[in-house]
């Protein structure tokens, strides 16, 4: 009898520490997600500071800049707005300490 508690005391343990991992590598893949759009939005926000100098040099120049202002409208803009609401999407799921029109003014999304 006594083997057979050890037994499924043994296997109860077990099962606890596999769901336990299970956890660990879902929290895992979620901060590894989180972190991947965080850098991309850097990145997009760098690009669009970038092109917004070369517009300002090029209207100073009087060049035509509607090329580079069509890319960071229509490309890159898109593109962050994008990144931030799926990273709002993925930070809703967490119980963190803003509320969602906190949350919405820091990633620079329309409070809705």
């Amino acid at each position: 009898m006594e083997d057979m508690l050890m037994t499924w005391t043994t296997v109860l343990a077990v099962a606890i520490a596999g769901y336990q991992v299970y956890l660990q590598r879902r929290e895992t893949e979620r901060n590894s997600k989180m972190h991947a759009l965080i850098h991309l939005a850097d990145v997009l926000k760098a690009r669009i500071a970038h092109y917004e100098r070369i517009i300002d040099q090029m209207k100073v120049k009087k060049e035509d800049w509607s090329g580079h202002a069509r890319k960071v409208n229509n490309e890159f803009r898109p593109m962050l707005i994008k990144v931030q609401s799926e990273l709002y999407a993925l930070l809703a799921c967490y119980e963190v300490a803003f509320d969602d029109a906190e949350l919405k003014s820091v990633l620079g999304l329309e409070s809705s």
